[in-house]
C-alpha cells in the first residue's frame, strides 16, 4: 500500500534579503532534520493581496508527518531571528503537475484559497498558466481549503495574478524557487515588509 505524502506549507514574513533568510532557513531545516530533496522554498517576487515574503513547502510521508515547526521553544528557533512564521497546515496533492520548464522564464503564482470557496473550476479554467498543482487541506485546522501553484511564463504572470485576485476568497502572490543554485539576481532583492 502506497503511503500518501502530506505537504506542509509554512509562510514567513521578514525584511531579510534572500541570502540572509536562506541561511536562517537552512540552519532551521537542518536542526529539524528536514529532507532538502523534499523541500521547496519560494521567494516573493511581487506582493499580491496579503501575500508572504517566503513560502516553504515540505513533503512528508503520512507516517513521518509531525509538526516540528510548532515547537516555538526549541533553542535557535527561526522566530528568534525576527522572522514571523505562519503555519498553514498539512495538505494532500489532488493534482500534481510535473515540474518542468525554465525557471528563468517562468514564475510561480501561489494562491491560498479560503475554505468557503466552492468554485474550483474557476481556477483550473484560467488562461495563461502552463502547469497547475492543487493541494487540498488534510486537516480541518489547516488555514486554507486549497493551496494552488500556477507555473506561468513570466511575461503573463502579472495578468494571471490580477485574474486570480478578482476572487474575493483568495490570497495570492508571485514567487520564484529560492533554493536552486545560481538563483537569478532578482532573488537578491529584499522584499517589502508585510
Amino acid at each position: 500500500m502506497q503511503q500518501e505524502s502530506i505537504v506542509h506549507f509554512v509562510c514567513f514574513t521578514t525584511t531579510m534579503d534572500s541570502k540572509e533568510f536562506s541561511g536562517e532557513w537552512e540552519a532551521y531545516a537542518k536542526a529539524l532534520n528536514i529532507n532538502k530533496n523534499k523541500t521547496t522554498l519560494y521567494k516573493e517576487l511581487k506582493a499580491g493581496k496579503n501575500s508572504y515574503a517566503y513560502v516553504a513547502k515540505v513533503e512528508l510521508n503520512e507516517e513521518d508527518f509531525q509538526l516540528p515547526f510548532l515547537n516555538e521553544r526549541k533553542p535557535g528557533h527561526i522566530s528568534e531571528t525576527g522572522i514571523r512564521v505562519l503555519q498553514l497546515g498539512g495538505y494532500l496533492a489532488v493534482k500534481q503537475a510535473p515540474v518542468s520548464g525554465d525557471r528563468n522564464t517562468n514564475t510561480t503564482i501561489i494562491a491560498f484559497v479560503q475554505h468557503s470557496e466552492n468554485d474550483m473550476d474557476f481556477y483550473q479554467e484560467l488562461p495563461l498558466y502552463s502547469q497547475l498543482s492543487i493541494h487540498q487541506a488534510y486537516y480541518e485546522s489547516s488555514n486554507y481549503g486549497y493551496i494552488m501553484e500556477f507555473i506561468v511564463p513570466s511575461a503573463d504572470a502579472e495578468t494571471l495574478l490580477q485574474l486570480i485576485e478578482k476572487r474575493p476568497l483568495v490570497t495570492a502572490g508571485m514567487y520564484r524557487n529560492n533554493l536552486q543554485k545560481n538563483a537569478p539576481a532578482v532573488l537578491q532583492k529584499t522584499s517589502a515588509a508585510l
